[in-house]
């Protein structure tokens, strides 16, 4: 882990004359993605890097995994394009990867998304690309409400839908201090409940 947060840090040295440098670095007690738990219900080490001008961003982060296999770390890549403030879409792409895996970069899930907004309401729609011919791409969609903008703590409330077309619903709690420290309490649900404490500091 050490190694991709070192990683993660070189990714922005090139963009810093020109760029917005933020990141984080912490750890959650349960690693959710998309209402499934990607660490086995224990805890994970999760880092990120983010490159940003004039709504042009790029992204990566890291986060420790466990599914019963070889497979110790998740890095995902993403470059998106934000219009707009309060109004607006947001367009990009996804790559999903990991180490310890047997698969190659070239193989690994892409996908692309798009995001409208309006004030604290959102909805994303997600969809798979670059499969193979005889493979069936995937989508998931998301939307809900934001209010981390117009109050002093951070909250958010959503509904899923994944691939088969289970529907499920999450929240988010926390509380970012001026000081970068945060502190985050996540819930999703589709087939089973999964809950998340976390901590970071953000810079």
């Amino acid at each position: 882990m050490k190694k991709v947060l070192f990683m993660l840090a070189l990714l922005s040295l090139p963009f810093s004359a020109v760029a917005e440098i933020s990141g984080s670095i912490g750890a959650v007690s349960n690693y959710v993605w998309r209402g499934t738990t990607q660490s086995d219900r224990s805890p994970a080490i999760q880092g990120s890097i983010t490159a940003e001008v004039k709504g042009l961003y790029a992204t990566a982060w890291a986060s420790q995994v466990d599914f019963g296999d070889d497979t110790s770390t998740e890095v995902d890549y993403q470059v998106g394009y934000t219009f707009g403030d309060t109004l607006g879409l947001d367009v990009g792409v996804l790559a999903y990867t990991y180490i310890g895996d047997e698969t190659d970069f070239a193989d690994d899930v892409k996908e692309a998304y798009i995001s409208a907004f309006a004030g604290p309401f959102f909805v994303t729609a997600y969809r798979e690309i670059l499969v193979e011919e005889n493979e069936t791409a995937s989508n998931f969609f998301e939307g809900g409400l934001n209010v981390s903008k117009y109050l002093p703590i951070d909250a958010s409330i959503l509904a899923i839908m994944d691939d088969d077309n289970e529907v499920g619903y999450g929240a988010y709690l926390g509380k970012t201090w001026d000081n970068g420290f945060q502190v985050a309490y996540t819930y999703h649900s589709i087939d089973e409940a999964e809950h998340s404490f976390g901590l970071f500091y953000n810079f």
